[in-house]
Parts: structure tokens; sequence; C-alpha cells
């Protein structure tokens, strides 16, 4: 089994996102994990950019500006999120 994927450093997704799920298609990935994101937990208008052709799921930073991860993944990939906390 060969998994398509990545990792980006966006610094920032509120500007890129349709940039960022352009990417992720155009190439076909998998999934494609994204730090510094800069998302903020009341933003609710990136998210739902990034999860037009992807599932999104993102952890804002808990303090202070900049921060947060999130990872998009293919609709036609099976996932399940754990919780590791």
């Amino acid at each position: 089994m060969v998994v398509a994927g990545g990792l980006w450093n966006c610094q920032s997704a509120l500007r890129k996102a349709d940039f960022i799920s352009a990417q992720a298609s155009l190439v076909s990935l998998q999934f494609l994990a994204l730090t510094e994101t800069w998302i903020t937990p009341q933003n609710t208008v990136t998210p739902a950019a990034l999860s037009a052709a992807y599932t999104f799921s993102h952890t804002p930073r808990p303090s202070c500006r900049g921060g947060g991860t999130g990872i998009l993944i293919s609709p036609s990939s099976r996932w399940e999120s754990l919780d590791l906390r």
C-alpha cells in the first residue's frame, strides 16, 4: 500500500486556503499536515474553505498569536481520530 502525504509549514493558512487544498488535490495527496496555520478558535471561514475538497481537522494554539496545526485528509482515505491526551 502506497500512502501519498505531505507536511507544510504554511505560515498562515488564512489567505492560502484555496491554494492549499488545490495543491493537495493537484498532486493527489491522501493527507497534508499543516503547521503554523495561524487559525484562531474564532475563525470558521478558513477551516470551511479548507474543508471544501478534504476533511480538515485543526488544533489552534491555546494562547498567543500564530501556531496551530491541522491536517487535510482525502475523502477517499479511511482514517480514525485518536485522542492521545
